[in-house]
C-alpha cells in the first residue's frame, strides 16, 4: 500500500510537473504572442498614424491651396468689381454724352428739315425757271436754225467772192510783173547815166530785179503780211529819188546799203532804232551811186509804208 501511494505521488508529481511545464510554455507562448501582437499593434498604429499624418498633411496642403485659390478669386473678384464700377462710370459718361448728342441730332434734324423745306421751295422755283428756259431755248434754237440758213447763204456768197478774188489776184500778179519790168527798164536807163564805173553794181541790181519778177510771177496769192497801213501819195512811188528822204520831204543825207534807201538825219535815227536795222550799213549819200537806190526792203515795209505794187494790188481788189 505504501508502494502504491508512493507511485501515485510520483505520478501526480510528474503530472503536476508536466502541467506546470505546459503552463509555463503556454505562458511563454502567451507572452510571446502578446509581445508580438503588441509589436504588431505598435507597427500598425505607427503605420496608421503615419497614414493619418500624411493624409492630414495632404488635406492641409489642399486647404492651403484652396485658401490661396479663394484669396486669388477674392482679389480677382475685387478687381472685376473695380473694373465693373469703372465701366459703369464710363457707361454713365457715355450715356450722358449720347443724350447730349441725341439732343444735338434732334436740333440738327429740325434745322435740316427747315433747309429741306427751303430747298424744296427753291427746286419748285427752279423747275418753273427751267420750263421758261426750255421755252427760251426752243425759240433760240429756231433763231439758230434761221441764222444757220443765213450763214449758208453768206458762205455761198463768200465762195463766189473768193472766186472773184482769185481772178483779181491773177490779174494783180500780171500787173505786178508788168510794173516790175517797167521799173527794171527805168532803173536800167537811170543806171546807164553814171558810166562804166558802176557797171558791176548795175548788174547786181538787175539780177535782184529779175529775181523779184520771177518770185512775184510764181506767187499765186497776194502777200498779206504787210497790209496793216495805207501809204501816203508820196510813198506810192515805185522808185525813190536819190536826193530826197524816203519818209519825209527833207533832203537825203545818208544811205543804207542793206535797205538801199536814202534818209535824212531824223529818219536815219528812226531807222537805226529798229531791231532788224542795227546791223545795216549806213553811209554818206554822196559816196553812193544813185542807181543803187531801190525800193525799200521787205523788213521796213510794215514799219513805214507800202510799195507801189501793194498799193496797186489793193486798188485792184477793192476797185
Amino acid at each position: 500500500m505504501m508502494f502504491q501511494s508512493k507511485d501515485l505521488t510520483n505520478a501526480e508529481a510528474s503530472v503536476l510537473q508536466e502541467r506546470s511545464q505546459k503552463r509555463e510554455d503556454a505562458l511563454k507562448d502567451l507572452k510571446k504572442s502578446s509581445k508580438d501582437s503588441q509589436i504588431q499593434h505598435e507597427g500598425n498604429f505607427k503605420s496608421s498614424l503615419e497614414k493619418v499624418k500624411q493624409k492630414l498633411e495632404h488635406e492641409n496642403a489642399d486647404l492651403a491651396n484652396d485658401l490661396k485659390a479663394v484669396q486669388i478669386a477674392k482679389q480677382e473678384s475685387e478687381r472685376r468689381r473695380r473694373q465693373v464700377e469703372q465701366n459703369c462710370r464710363e457707361l454713365t459718361v457715355k450715356l450722358t454724352e449720347m443724350e447730349r448728342m441725341q439732343l444735338d441730332s434732334t436740333n440738327r434734324a429740325s434745322k435740316l428739315q427747315n433747309k429741306l423745306d427751303q430747298v424744296t421751295v427753291q427746286l419748285e422755283q427752279t423747275d418753273a425757271k427751267l420750263v421758261q428756259a426750255s421755252a427760251k431755248n426752243s425759240s433760240l434754237e429756231a433763231q439758230l436754225a434761221e441764222a444757220n440758213n443765213e450763214l449758208d447763204q453768206v458762205t455761198v456768197q463768200l465762195e463766189q467772192t473768193d472766186a472773184k478774188l482769185v481772178q483779181a489776184s491773177a490779174k494783180n500778179s500780171s500787173l505786178e510783173a508788168q510794173l516790175a519790168k517797167d521799173n527794171a527798164l527805168a532803173g536800167q536807163r537811170q543806171c546807164d547815166c553814171f558810166g562804166p564805173e558802176s557797171a558791176a553794181m548795175n548788174k547786181a541790181i538787175k539780177r535782184d530785179q529779175e529775181k523779184e519778177i520771177v518770185e512775184k510771177t510764181d506767187t499765186s496769192e497776194p502777200q498779206t503780211s504787210c497790209t496793216t497801213q495805207l501809204q501816203t501819195p508820196k510813198e506810192s512811188t515805185a522808185q525813190t529819188p536819190t536826193n530826197s528822204c524816203v519818209f519825209c520831204d527833207n533832203k537825203g543825207i545818208f544811205y543804207c546799203y542793206d535797205c538801199k534807201l536814202a534818209f535824212c538825219k531824223p529818219c536815219r535815227d528812226n531807222h537805226d532804232k529798229l531791231p532788224q536795222s542795227r546791223t545795216h550799213s549806213v553811209t554818206d549819200l554822196k559816196s553812193v551811186n544813185p542807181s543803187a537806190v531801190k525800193l525799200r526792203c521787205e523788213l521796213h515795209k510794215s514799219e513805214y509804208t507800202f510799195s507801189a505794187l501793194h498799193a496797186i494790188h489793193w486798188f485792184v481788189i477793192y476797185a
